[in-house]
């Protein structure tokens, strides 16, 4: 136990000197570094004090956790320059173009999900629906065709673009509502967290990276 703790001191403390750090070579503190940080932190947290497992974690594991943790603020450190206040200017950017590619990816990511979804009885009752849906997420039933996989998280291209258009003015703010809706519907679709979870950070890194706003209203968005 008091090894445990002695482990979780030396690892949160190191991890905060670290953060300080790449907050003062950034000048900014909502970068990624500190977005993983409160991700990875957190998780290591929970696991130890907020979980259902029957067995704990071992001193090897912690160490090895804490330490991917300080691999990558390590790595910042060496990447990370003074970011500028304002975004930079972005090449001219077609407009029509730029919508046919959201709404196409967004139709493609579709045809993933729905090629994947299992057959669902409407009458079973909806934990049933849910439990049958997240082990079809883990062990899917009829797989896409691979030249349809490319298009599985392509969330990551279309997000972005959504909200550089928005920026500029090209879309309705409804508009870039109903892209957000439906791509969290299908990143939800199996039941599980991890494409939620990579569709949020998408739109948070977007939003944060061609707005510049303060650090305080990032997190706080």
């Amino acid at each position: 136990m008091t090894e445990t703790i002695i482990i979780n001191l030396v690892g949160y403390a190191g991890a905060l000197i670290l953060m300080q750090m790449c907050t003062a070579r950034a000048r900014c503190a909502s970068t990624f570094a500190h977005l993983f940080s409160i991700v990875w932190g957190a998780c290591i947290f929970a696991a130890q004090f907020f979980t259902t497992a029957t067995a704990d974690l071992s001193s090897g594991t912690l160490l090895t956790l804490f330490g991917a943790w300080w691999c990558l603020l390590l790595g910042a450190l060496c990447v990370l320059k003074p970011q500028p206040k304002r975004s930079r200017r972005f090449e001219p950017l077609n407009t029509h173009r730029a919508i046919v590619a959201v709404f196409a990816l967004l139709a493609l990511q579709a045809a993933v999900v729905i090629w994947e979804l299992p057959y669902l009885d409407t009458a079973l009752p909806a934990k049933q629906l849910a439990v049958i849906l997240r082990v079809a997420g883990i062990a899917l039933v009829s797989k896409c065709p691979w030249w349809l996989e490319i298009f599985r998280n392509a969330y990551f291209v279309y997000i972005p673009l959504i909200v550089l258009l928005r920026k500029r003015r090209a879309v309705s703010r409804w508009t870039v509502l109903a892209v957000l809706a439906v791509s969290a519907i299908l990143s939800f679709s199996h039941v599980t967290r991890a494409p939620l979870l990579s569709a949020s950070v998408t739109l948070w890194a977007s939003w944060v990276l061609l707005y510049r706003r303060p650090a305080i209203r990032a997190w706080v968005a």
